[in-house]
């Protein structure tokens, strides 16, 4: 395997200054054998290094076979994983107030990057807005947030205690609030949902489980981070989309070559430490044909740049 080293940051993220690296990872075989050469080698690999598995994305585009012998594979060996964006919560004030408060119970209560003050603060604006009465709104948070609970309890067991702050009946008869009435009603929905299975600690960590693979496709990862991020299935028909005449032996001229390109490179860069390109010498479509178009000329171009760079 060929595995040069320079810096991600020649990549794409020109404000970035910390190296990074990038590993070309050509396999014998089509995306069945890329899936297992991801869930048997790579994803071993990283973990072996201390690389959490909640910090390792397995990024693709679109679904189809890849997709599907990923998921086997995974559920084969054990893995846990979590796909696309089963893993997230609404992005609404409510949620995000009440993951700070998960992340304040967990510091114990002092110090650390979320402040109580913050907490109340918030707290105290919206119920001011709704006309509802404030006194002892900081005793009665305080009073919640250091109720008997650790990292493990769950969610769905911690969530509804938060009632007892006098928020969600404000809501619940509020009509100037808008979006956070919803959001509300979504944060205490969650227990009707598989998000109810995580953790406190899991919630406070930006409601990504713990010790959980990621799958997702490119477009859901945008706006995240991880240590490390797997892009298997980098064929040309596939990274850019075109599509095989199996009459001609030939790809058609991709039609969204740009956006392909761009959504690509937003793949690369979810990666805070190592990225692994994957190809093969051919890939199969979801009918058996085989289209042996080569590793994608995106996967070149990274390849050019990175020599041009060094």
């Amino acid at each position: 395997m060929q595995r040069p080293k320079p810096p991600l940051a020649r990549l794409a993220i020109t404000s970035r200054t910390d190296p990074g690296s990038v590993y070309f990872e050509r396999v014998d075989g089509g995306l069945p054998e890329q899936a297992s050469h991801v869930v048997t080698k790579l994803v071993p690999l990283l973990q072996s290094t201390g690389v959490p598995l909640h910090e390792i994305a397995v990024l693709y585009r679109g679904r189809g076979p890849l997709v599907t012998s990923l998921r086997a594979l995974l559920t084969e060996e054990g893995t846990p994983f979590v796909v696309d964006r089963d893993d997230r919560l609404p992005n609404a004030d409510v949620v995000v107030w009440a993951q700070r408060c998960a992340v304040w119970k967990l510091q114990g209560h002092a110090g650390g990057e979320q402040r109580f003050s913050e907490l109340a603060t918030m707290l105290a604006g919206w119920l001011r807005e709704l006309g509802c009465d404030l006194s002892r709104t900081r005793e009665r948070l305080y009073g919640v947030l250091s109720a008997e609970a650790d990292g493990s309890s769950f969610l769905a067991d911690w969530l509804p205690r938060l009632d007892e702050v006098g928020l969600s009946d404000a809501f619940r008869v509020a009509r100037r609030l808008g979006d956070n009435k919803k959001a509300w009603a979504q944060l205490n929905a969650i227990a009707a949902t598989e998000l109810s299975a995580l953790t406190l600690a899991e919630f406070a960590h930006g409601a990504r489980p713990l010790n959980k693979l990621v799958l997702s496709n490119y477009h859901n990862a945008k706006g995240r981070q991880f240590r490390a991020v797997i892009l298997p299935g980098l064929q040309d028909g596939l990274v850019p989309y075109a599509r095989w005449n199996k009459y001609s032996g030939r790809l058609q001229t991709p039609s969204s070559l740009e956006e392909d390109r761009r959504l690509f490179y937003v793949g690369v860069t979810r990666a805070k430490e190592t990225v692994f390109l994957v190809t093969s010498d051919y890939h199969e479509t979801p009918w058996g044909d085989i289209v042996p178009t080569g590793p994608s000329r995106f996967v070149e171009e990274v390849r050019r740049r990175l020599a041009d760079s060094t």
